[in-house]
């Protein structure tokens, strides 16, 4: 390397953030909380405290999660021989960028400054707010550090940390600015995060065979479905997750007596098509896949502005 290590130590943060990732999960989440309050003109003057929020969000999805995930997975194995052009970690102890420990620093780094965050909401907005970041500290530790480990166990990596993180997002967002949690956010939130779950699952694909391989073995969805039925049929996996939109979205037609709300389904079916389309043993396919994957979450919150 010839650059500086300040150099050095920022690049690998860029790196770490991985932000297209947290564009079509938390960012997402983020924008479709503000364009709801807006549209149903319930924000108030808080501002700075959705800007608190979202940096505290950035530093516990973009850089806390990330980190430690970096750090579990290249100790298990499975980012040392993952194919992947956007899964298998961020690179950044391969590239020589970051040292194993330094992750664990970074992490308690962001933990530090997130909670100062977390005080001054609190000393703003009251003690609810806290749950946002109660179910995202969860989410971060829960998912890839003993004794849970839960991104290593079919399914609940998926559902009950990235999800429940997702949607902790959203509500707290919305309500830090309208102290608000209205029926149309909680299925807009639901809708919008099937498809992010959905292009989750998606990056998961292409690391299987490294996953599998990890000392202990990382058994996401996608992996186990493998196993048992083959490398074929995980495609279905992330289909599936992004049909579970749909019947939400037909409920939300007939509850709103809205028509329009229909065209919500499209980003859903061309998710559904993405991820049957690309096979899961080419790394190329099931990337491109996701990224068309995260396209569609981001138009598909836009959508969920405009039409609800």
């Amino acid at each position: 390397m010839t650059n500086s290590p300040v150099v050095n130590r920022l690049e690998a943060l860029a790196i770490i953030v991985r932000l297209p990732a947290v564009l079509a999960y938390s960012g997402g989440g983020l924008m479709l909380a503000v364009g709801l309050a807006a549209r149903e003109h319930l924000i108030d003057s808080a501002w700075l405290n959705f800007a608190l929020l979202t940096l505290a969000v950035v530093l516990m999805h973009g850089i806390m999660a990330h980190a430690v995930n970096d750090w579990m997975d290249w100790q298990t194995g499975t980012d040392r021989f993952s194919p992947g052009l956007l899964s298998g970690g961020s690179r950044v102890i391969p590239l020589r960028l970051l040292e194993p420990g330094h992750l664990v620093q970074i992490s308690i780094l962001a933990l530090v400054i997130t909670l100062i965050l977390t005080g001054i909401l609190v000393y703003q907005l009251g003690w609810p707010i806290l749950l946002t970041f109660f179910v995202g500290l969860w989410s971060v530790t829960a998912y890839s550090l003993p004794p849970f480990m839960l991104s290593y166990r079919p399914l609940a990596g998926e559902w009950l940390c990235a999800f429940p993180a997702l949607l902790a997002v959203i509500w707290g967002a919305h309500w830090s600015l309208t102290k608000v949690i209205s029926n149309r956010l909680v299925l807009t939130s639901l809708i919008y995060g099937f498809l992010g779950q959905a292009w989750l699952a998606e990056h998961h694909l292409a690391d299987i065979g490294a996953d599998l391989a990890a000392q202990p073995a990382k058994i996401t969805t996608v992996a186990w479905i493998a196993q048992r039925f083959g490398l074929s049929t995980a495609r279905f996996v992330p289909a599936a997750y992004a049909a579970l939109a749909l019947p939400l979205i037909i409920y939300s037609k007939n509850l709103f007596q809205q028509p329009q709300l229909m065209h919500l389904a499209w980003p859903a079916l061309g998710s559904i098509f993405a991820a049957l389309w690309a096979p899961p043993k080419n790394p190329v396919a099931t990337t491109w896949a996701e990224l068309l994957m995260m396209i569609l979450t981001i138009v598909e919150a836009g959508l969920l502005i405009a039409l609800s």
